[in-house]
């Protein structure tokens, strides 16, 4: 018989963890109209409360808290907005847009006194409208000392498990080993008490963060200007990015352009960026292709948009000193940066802990205690914990993810600032966030995208949830991008499509592979799939890849052994110039070069050419849709809890709720360019048959059932964390066969699976589970190992007690041969092309069918209509 009370209490200790708590209350916006009746351009981060094109609002803190403030006026106009601490005169923060939608956040004292000054530069827009919005509540804090710890693992199946565990696993994952940052060194204890290998690779990061900027005093120091284009010599704050971009666009009008990406940040802030070329300000397309440029998707990591920025200046001088090569490029494509793709979360990461090298910036906050400076941490009370219910040992005590901000560890938040509580007038620090690179579409909700909220790697509630994605994606669908980089750092790769392991070699692997193993070469980085360094779904490049055909990379900015916010010197500067590469290498300075070329390379897209009446447009549109992976609505970490005698530590894995099949998500692709007054065009297009559909693809053949053994367990109390073994044999001729374990006991309980052949009186690991060979353990009951054509003998399913109380389990051992595969070819797609007037009317519509290297000529002028408009 079962154990109904040990299933009962079985139940209680696995029970899902609260919620992170109750919405903080905002107060009613209190509401100001700001006036100028001149432009005068300047940097608004400056006090200048009386000067002309100047106007300020006060604002007192009715309670210590947080404090929004907005500005909006009409965006032809730019203003800009800083809030002061008025007893002061510091600046608290800044923004400073191409636009007029400015928002500025702090926290504050009970009684402070705010002053927002607002900035008109340019534009008829004499007003502007200034709102304060007022969150009643108090900054997170953090017990123990963060730390970085090396975990070692021996399969994916074991990497996986270490994922699932809901810590903060890093991109540096190499040679089975990843690099964790972890809440405390209690946490590092409960890992290893789960039986990781772990080693304590920086014993205190907030120490180390001190040193590394004590490291940029000293470099800044001893160089008057370093290395980088822009001469720069420590991390950025947001305030530089936006200034150096206003800077870089004014003084430059007849190469460079500001441009914005169609959506805001979800707290409302600006998404900037620069388009770079050539006659880049006469139209807002010509025809040419597009390089693509994107930073900052992960707000801890630093080095990702300090390089971008780099690579905006480095343009811009280096064409003024009349630099061939850049001049050639800048000829024959579009260069667009945008450095800051999460500015939300990196306002929050770079002001945690205050950096006491910044002590005027706008990002450091005098009333905010260091949330890391928390003091001496607490004797571990795991250790005394013991199997008879004492108070240390409650369930609730020792939530992995229990102890931390919802969103991470302050600087090293990785997420965006949405999440938990919708409103965007909510600190940053209490939202859980969302990993805007597992956000978009294309396989979105798969492997590498977790559905628990409380880890680094939430992918949201759905396919582009997020307004950072949507931006993305809505820019990319309306221009011809043929080629992209996304820059995260810091595991030293070039990585390249597709980021499932499942989803084979991209169909233009060999051209992937030559351009990023030049990049791989110029950087010392190791080139590879983006799946070698883990299998991730709904990235940036894999969307644009599939749905677009633009050719995809990451860089993750090295070195190998480095970490987030390392010296600046080493992570900013070597990186950039080559030095860390070894002699003769260029660097990110020439990786990045090598993508922009790319996407001037007519080898590597489509060109159409040909005449057509001039003025008209010339649109060219797809409709299809992306695809998701199957996915679970939610997910949840169920807490850490005690069985089976002293010291025996269960830590379960995530738990599937609601489990959907994929979904397909109607999406398009429309561009268009305007003929030019010769009547003659050339527009350079990605292919019009999307890469994965036009590759064969093989189709197995029908599964046919041929042969099943059931074996049930005997339905009495389980041995805790104990192992049993199911013997069975295979005869000779399987295609295939599958062993399927399921239990009929209480949803909570869950079995391990492992299957093992025997060979020569050993046991060998065989077949294939989710969690890697020979291996299946999922957060529930059901699991499934696969064999390809097994041979024939004898073999053993091992059936692990991970946490159960009943051995009221089955196993089916499933026979199948199949019938012959068949392959389907792939397909090609059709761009559909429109010729249209002024007035919007249609004259021509046809399919264009074009492959990468193909030029096309078109004579459209009488199908146009005959006459320019």
């Amino acid at each position: 018989m079962r154990n109904a009370a040990a299933v009962a209490a079985l139940a209680v200790v696995v029970a899902v963890p609260a919620s992170a708590g109750a919405a903080p209350r905002v107060l009613p916006s209190v509401k100001h109209e700001l006036s100028a009746a001149k432009a005068k351009p300047r940097h608004c981060a400056t006090r200048a409360y009386s000067a002309r094109g100047v106007d300020v609002a006060r604002y007192r803190a009715p309670m210590s808290g947080f404090v929004t403030a907005s500005l909006a006026a009409d965006d032809s106009s730019d203003w800009d907005l800083t809030l002061f601490d008025a007893a002061t005169g510091r600046a608290l923060a800044t923004s400073a847009g191409f636009g007029s939608r400015e928002v500025t956040q702090t926290w504050v004292a009970s009684g402070q006194r705010l002053v927002a000054q607002g900035c008109r530069r340019k534009g008829r827009d004499r007003t502007a409208a200034v709102s304060f919005r007022f969150a009643d509540a108090a900054p997170p804090k953090l017990s123990g000392t963060p730390q970085l710890v090396k975990v070692r693992f021996r399969d994916r199946a074991e990497f996986e498990r270490l994922r699932a565990t809901g810590v903060d696993v890093t991109h540096h994952v190499h040679d089975g080993v990843a690099d964790v940052v972890v809440q405390s060194a209690a946490q590092a204890r409960a890992l290893r008490r789960r039986g990781f290998s772990v080693e304590t690779e920086i014993a205190d990061l907030e120490k180390h963060f001190a040193r590394s900027r004590r490291a940029d005093a000293r470099f800044a120091s001893i160089t008057n200007r370093s290395a980088l284009p822009s001469g720069r010599d420590s991390y950025r704050v947001y305030d530089d990015y936006q200034r150096e971009l206003k800077e870089l666009a004014e003084d430059n009008t007849d190469i460079v352009k500001p441009m914005k990406l169609p959506r805001n940040s979800f707290q409302g802030r600006e998404l900037s960026g620069l388009e770079i070329g050539e006659r880049v300000n006469e139209s807002a397309e010509d025809g040419r292709p597009v390089f693509l440029l994107v930073a900052m998707h992960h707000a801890r990591e630093w080095p990702s948009s300090e390089s971008a920025m780099e690579f905006a200046h480095m343009l811009v001088q280096e064409y003024r000193t009349g630099n061939q090569r850049v001049s050639s490029l800048l000829d024959r494509a579009r260069i667009v940066v945008v450095p800051l793709i999460n500015p939300d979360g990196f306002i929050s990461s770079r002001g945690f802990p205050a950096d006491p090298a910044d002590t005027t910036g706008p990002e450091l906050n005098p009333n905010l205690d260091n949330p890391l400076g928390s003091g001496p941490e607490d004797d571990d009370p795991l250790r005394h914990c013991t199997v008879t219910g004492d108070d240390p040992c409650q369930a609730d005590k020792y939530l992995i993810e229990g102890i931390a901000p919802p969103g991470g560890l302050f600087a090293y938040r990785r997420k965006n600032c949405n999440g938990g509580i919708p409103n965007p007038s909510v600190p940053c620090e209490l939202q859980y966030g969302v990993d805007p690179n597992r956000n978009y579409g294309e396989k979105w909700g798969g492997p590498g995208a977790d559905a628990d909220r409380t880890s680094q790697g939430y992918r949201g509630t759905g396919p582009w949830s997020e307004s950072e994605t949507q931006a993305v994606h809505l820019y990319s669908q309306r221009r011809q991008i043929t080629s992209m980089l996304t820059i995260h750092n810091v595991a030293a790769l070039v990585l390249r499509p597709p980021g499932l392991h499942f989803e084979g070699k991209a169909p233009d692997e060999d051209r992937l592979k030559e351009i990023g193993d030049a990049m791989g070469d110029e950087t010392g980085y190791e080139s590879q799939f983006g799946f070698q360094l883990y299998d991730t779904a709904g990235t940036t490049e894999d969307w644009n890849y599939a749905a677009a055909g633009t050719y995809g990379f990451t860089i993750e900015i090295g070195p190998k052994n480095g970490e987030f916010h390392m010296p600046y010197e080493t992570g900013v500067v070597r990186e950039w110039t080559g030095e860390a590469a070894g002699p003769g290498k260029g660097g990110l300075r020439e990786a990045y070069l090598i993508a922009a070329e790319s996407a001037a390379n007519e080898a590597d897209h489509g060109v159409l050419e040909g005449t057509a009446p001039a003025g008209r447009t010339l649109r060219l549109k797809k409709r299809f849709y992306t695809n998701t992976s199957a996915f679970c609505d939610e997910a949840v970490e169920p807490p850490l809890y005690f069985t089976g005698g002293p010291g025996t530590l269960i830590l379960p894995q995530q738990r599937c709720i609601g489990e959907r099949d994929p979904i397909a998500v109607p999406d398009k692709l429309e561009t268009t360019l305007k003929v030019p007054s010769s009547g003659q065009f050339e527009w350079h297009v990605n292919p019009s048959t999307r890469p994965f559909v036009g590759k064969d693809k093989e189709v197995p053949g029908q599964r046919l059932e041929v042969g099943r053994q059931t074996f049930n367990g005997p339905d009495e109390l389980a041995e805790p964390t104990g192992k049993q073994d199911v013997p069975f044999s295979l005869p000779a001729g399987l295609d295939h066969a599958t062993v399927h374990m399921t239990a009929d006991a209480d949803p909570v309980e869950d079995y391990d699976l492992r299957l093992f052949r025997i060979v020569d009186g050993r046991r060998v690991p065989f077949g294939t589970g989710p969690n890697g060979t020979g291996y299946a353990a999922g957060g529930g009951t059901d699991e499934l190992i696969t064999m390809d054509a097994p041979p024939a003998g004898d073999y053993v399913a091992e059936i692990e007690n991970f946490a159960a109380v009943t051995n009221a389990w089955t196993i089916d051992v499933t026979h199948f041969n199949d019938t012959e595969p068949t392959v389907v070819p792939g397909r090609k797609e059709a761009w559909t092309l429109t010729c249209e007037g002024s007035d919007g009317t249609v004259f021509d519509t046809r399919g264009i069918v074009i492959d990468r290297g193909q030029r096309i000529s078109l004579d459209l002028f009488d199908a146009c209509g005959g006459v320019g408009t």
